[in-house]
């Protein structure tokens, strides 16, 4: 598996991650463990698929982190990690 600095906008979100999105207290827990250590515990997952200019990255672990790092801290890019298809 390797890293890539990913532009959130192109991770493509599953219906199924938002029909069924983290519990508030979760979201807190997660945003008090940012706060207090100033990193994120888990990471984002994302699968590529396609090739080249025309590849796709769908999340598949670490909607949590995406939500915290996208909608609190405003980041327009994340280091995630990458599965092959």
């Amino acid at each position: 598996m390797k890293t890539k600095l990913l532009k959130l906008n192109k991770i493509e979100i599953t219906n199924h991650f938002k029909k069924h999105p983290p519990n508030s207290k979760k979201l807190a827990n997660k945003r008090k463990h940012v706060e207090d250590t100033g990193y994120f515990k888990e990471s984002i997952v994302v699968i590529k698929s396609g090739w080249w200019l025309w590849s796709k990255y769908t999340l598949i672990d670490g909607y949590t982190t995406y939500l915290i790092a996208k909608n609190d801290y405003k980041f327009d890019r994340f280091e995630v990690m990458v599965v092959a298809a």
